[in-house]
């Protein structure tokens, strides 16, 4: 359908996709609400919404926070969008149960730099003040 002539109705049906998908993880088990809501994420994602894409990875961490594919979810799309001191904490619980994976380290150890980088910044402008 991605590639439908008609894509008002491709964005019109991936619209009330995501609204379902939605609905239905708020109404599932834990376990399984994770999975619906990693649905809607891409989804969200497919749309370029980035508020619907935002609220479902962080609503897959909520609703489990021990998931690793939530946390997954949520440090990958933080990191995506350059926030990398919330996408740390993610990235860093994954990384204790994933230590084999190099993409995850590498996000970490950026999303580390960045963050300590920034802090440096910071502290170096208040004390010109």
């Amino acid at each position: 359908y991605r590639d439908a002539p008609d894509q008002e109705g491709f964005q019109q049906i991936s619209r009330l996709l995501a609204e379902r998908l939605t609905a239905d993880a708020q109404a599932a088990s834990r376990r399984d609400s994770v999975r619906l809501w990693r649905q809607a994420h891409e989804t969200y994602l497919e749309l370029d919404d980035v508020s619907g894409a935002r609220q479902t990875a962080f609503a897959a961490v909520e609703a489990d926070p021990n998931s690793l594919p939530a946390r997954l979810l949520l440090g990958q799309w933080l990191y995506r969008n350059q926030e990398f001191a919330a996408a740390r904490e993610h990235l860093e619980f994954c990384w204790q149960r994933r230590r084999q994976d190099p993409n995850l380290k590498k996000m970490l150890e950026v999303a580390g730099r960045i963050t300590a980088d920034s802090r440096s910044h910071r502290g170096a402008a208040e004390t010109r003040r």
